[in-house]
């Protein structure tokens, strides 16, 4: 009780917002109508933690691991989580990968995150939009692609990420059951690459 009697009207505000939206932007507090100094003296005083550069969140915070996802998915908007870091998310895959691999509709801005090693891919009419899942994370959205359409993407882009992947994607999400056959070649579809996903469908039958 000590400790919310020394709660400011401008504080409270600012961990009623984070509590709705899970983390929020220095520019959001500003727009909210609250100066960007008193996020710096919440920190100090313990009531918010600085989860990355411009980012704040409520103490004891847990994102289960996806942190970067968290932090990408508040910078980035219109940033929808492909390939091997879709594939990540959807426990599908044993790659790992030091970046964020992030679709964006082409010719939109790629901010550039300090804190997070982030690659951009430029998708195109509906094979951006096309399967896109949204999660929440602690009341934050993150916009993933649908295991359908994240080993649709891989084929789409073998030459960048491998074959090797893509086959292993494909394997994996049909062995547990992520999507069905008709899904895939559906996603395929939208990905102009249904007759180069084709034989290795048939291949698993």
């Amino acid at each position: 009780m000590e400790q919310r009697s020394r709660i400011s009207v401008k504080e409270k505000k600012i961990i009623d917002l984070i509590k709705k939206k899970g983390v929020v932007r220095a520019k959001e507090a500003e727009v909210a109508g609250t100066e960007r100094i008193y996020l710096t003296r919440m920190v100090t005083k313990g009531l918010i933690v600085r989860v990355a550069r411009g980012l704040y969140g409520l103490p004891g915070a847990d994102f289960k691991g996806y942190d970067s996802y968290v932090e990408v998915a508040k910078k980035v908007p219109s940033g929808v989580i492909c390939l091997i870091s879709a594939l990540s998310f959807h426990n599908v895959t044993t790659q790992i990968s030091g970046k964020i691999h992030i679709a964006v509709q082409n010719n939109t801005w790629k901010p550039q995150i300090d804190s997070v090693d982030v690659k951009y891919y430029s998708f195109f009419g509906d094979s951006y939009s096309y399967g896109i899942e949204e999660h929440k994370i602690k009341n934050v959205v993150i916009k993933v692609y649908s295991p359908a359409k994240t080993v649709a993407d891989c084929f789409k882009f073998r030459n960048k990420i491998g074959i090797d992947v893509a086959v292993e994607a494909l394997k994996e999400i049909i062995r547990g059951k992520k999507a069905s056959i008709a899904e895939i070649y559906e996603a395929a579809k939208v990905c102009s690459v249904n007759k180069v996903i084709q034989p290795y469908m048939e291949s698993l039958n």
